[in-house]
């Protein structure tokens, strides 16, 4: 600790970031500073040490490395970029925006129709919405506009290759475009229509409805402007769930925040057009620095360049110290003007009240929500003997058919939570056929051996097993000289399976080393639960892998022996078809109509499926894998 404070005293009174590391070497903590030197001593000081998680993590620190900036904008920048790059344990650490759910509609098609997607890729023509932090939210708002505009919904393949319309037509749910019920014309007039409603333009939207309701009026084109009242009073009832939150329609973002001790909530409601559109909120349970260089943090996050776009006003509870450089950066982003405002009074202010108590409501409910957690480890450890409730719970999984294409998988939970930056999956490398131990021990040897050297060790890991898998896993703790972890097995019991004392533990059953009974656990018990949600997330996650693989490698299998079809036209033809049971049922016409497809090409197609069904199942292996031998 002496070498550590000799270093803060001799860092240099300039703008710059600062990374805190512990004994591995790993980045605990990045954090600015207008003066290095003043910012980072603060750590010693009482100020900043009264702060539970502060404490926490100066106890961790080891090592300090500091970057001298320019500017504090630079500094900002500097800040934001490390903390993407290393995912420190004690910032705010957005989830990435890419993994939220977006709207992605294609202009360039003839007859577009809106899709989700996690990652979309920017193309020309291609518009995209959002991202939006609730996926059912996302959907709920698609299924309200495909009952005002019946707008496709089929895949690009089913759409080409139908002649007459489906059931979605005969139901008034679809407008037929691709039986040529529509004109392109008319069948982009709704998709405007429904643009405008996505970004939040409903005014906009209800006045041109009106419009062109009266001029079809006017031309004595009754049944038309009947259509077009009743879409109006639709589009009336779906935005009017919204509150109206401004008079003056201005585009803006009002931020919302509750702390408590160490951890806070950050709520974020957005409003488009004078109505409430959409809230997103975000968990900080290790608050280390001031709340005003949390909220400036997390404004240069959550409106980063791949993101969420700033709006033209931003409102918010709290003046952050580095507003100038803050509004600056996020003028920038914008390409135009970007207000950073606090308001007092008003109707401004009262958007930021309602923002602060979604915050407190929010924080409200994960604090009840981490009572029931502590309660499950603290019983979780009274059960199985552990000195004291385990922070980190890894769980391992193996997933094979009939011992080909095995794979395992690690998922970890930090406080009874699941921390997917941490979830591992691995490729079985022992030879095909071999049985379940052998497969676990080289999943757990390859798992513990960086374990160990990073020492990034868990409290607790489970195996989905009975007690063999339990000795397996005994076994690498030995053969790796590890001591201090914990370790159980999870096993499915026969039905009606019960624990000592004759309680029923819902099939599953809990084996220690050392213990010829399961543990004892009483029914609806949480830590029984706990553990369960532990082993069905691996079983899922090493699931998930183990279906990919297999679908990959039919993929590969049935495409690729097909003389005169490369990756080019294999890709085609499964965007077309979405399958490889639809390729193999497709006419020669149909195979030839895919872009960069032929007639010789579709031929070719037709004939390697036809002799596949006319060839025994066991030759079939042997002439989809040109590795196989006699």
């Amino acid at each position: 600790m002496q070498a550590l404070e000799e270093k803060i005293r001799n860092l240099p009174e300039q703008p710059g970031v600062y990374l805190f590391r512990s004994d591995s070497g790993s980045v605990l903590y990045v954090g600015k500073a207008r003066n290095l030197r003043a910012r980072v001593r603060a750590y010693l000081g009482s100020s900043v040490r009264d702060l539970p998680k502060a404490r926490l993590l100066m106890d961790k620190v080891k090592d300090l490395e500091f970057i001298v900036t320019g500017t504090e904008k630079e500094a900002l920048l500097l800040e934001n970029t490390l903390i993407k790059k290393h995912r420190p344990r004690y910032n705010i650490n957005l989830k990435d925006d890419k993994t939220y759910l977006h709207i992605v509609l294609d202009r360039d098609r003839p007859f577009p129709r809106f899709e989700t997607a996690r990652r979309p890729e920017p193309r020309p023509g291609r518009v995209v919405f959002g991202p939006y932090a609730s996926a059912s939210a996302v959907r709920d708002t698609l299924r309200q506009i495909h009952k005002l505009y019946p707008l496709r919904t089929c895949a690009e393949g089913e759409f080409r290759r139908r002649k007459r319309p489906c059931l979605w037509y005969q139901m008034g749910r679809c407008s037929g475009a691709c039986a040529g019920k529509i004109s392109r014309e008319k069948y982009l007039e709704m998709v405007d229509q429904a643009v405008l409603i996505l970004q939040g333009r409903s005014s906009d939207l209800i006045r041109n409805l009106q419009e062109e309701m009266e001029r079809a009026s006017q031309e004595l084109r009754f049944e038309e402007a009947a259509v077009l009242r009743d879409r109006i009073e639709s589009v009336r009832a779906t935005v009017e769930r919204q509150r109206v939150a401004s008079v003056d329609r201005t585009d803006r973002d009002a931020v919302g925040v509750f702390q408590e001790g160490g951890s806070a909530q950050i709520v974020v409601l957005a409003v488009r057009d004078g109505n409430l559109v959409d809230r997103k909120a975000f968990w900080v349970p290790d608050l280390v620095s001031s709340m005003e260089e949390q909220v400036s943090s997390f404004l240069l996050q959550y409106y980063s360049p791949q993101g969420q776009p700033p709006p033209p006003e931003i409102l918010l509870p709290l003046e952050p110290g580095d507003l100038a450089p803050v509004a600056e950066v996020l003028r920038e982003r914008r390409g135009g003007p970007c207000r950073l405002s606090f308001p007092r009074r008003g109707e401004r202010a009262e958007l930021v009240k309602l923002a602060n108590v979604n915050a407190k409501a929010l924080f409200e409910e994960a604090q009840r929500q981490g009572t029931d957690r502590v309660a499950a480890l603290e019983e979780l450890a009274r059960r199985l003997g552990l000195g004291r409730p385990p922070v980190r719970i890894d769980c391992f999984d193996i997933s094979n058919f009939k011992g080909d294409l095995a794979v395992g998988s690690r998922v970890v939970f930090r406080d009874g939570m699941p921390d997917k930056s941490l979830y591992r999956r691995y490729r079985i490398r022992v030879p095909a056929g071999s049985d379940d131990y052998a497969m676990m021990y080289e999943v757990l040897l390859r798992c513990f051996t960086r374990a160990r050297e990073e020492k990034d060790l868990p409290d607790l890991f489970l195996v989905d097993g009975g007690k063999g898998h339990l000795q397996v896993a005994l076994r690498v703790l030995r053969d790796l000289r590890i001591e201090g972890v914990a370790a159980a097995a999870i096993a499915k019991g026969a039905r009606g399976a019960r624990g000592g004392g004759g309680v029923r533990t819902d099939e599953d059953r809990i084996f220690l080393p050392g213990k010829v009974l399961p543990v004892d656990f009483p029914a609806r018990s949480k830590a029984l639960f706990l553990l369960q949600r532990v082993r069905d997330e691996a079983h899922r996650f090493a699931l998930s892998y183990h279906r990919r693989l297999r679908s990959d490698g039919l993929e590969r299998s049935s495409l690729d022996g097909i003389a005169g079809i490369g990756q080019a036209r294999k890709r085609a033809l499964l965007e077309a078809f979405g399958g490889i049971e639809k390729i193999q049922a497709a006419s020669a016409e149909e195979l030839a109509a895919v872009p960069g497809m032929n007639q010789r090409a579709a031929r070719a197609v037709r004939q390697y499926f036809e002799r596949l069904r006319s060839t025994p199942a066991e030759d079939q292996e042997r002439e989809s894998d040109p590795s196989a031998s006699g």
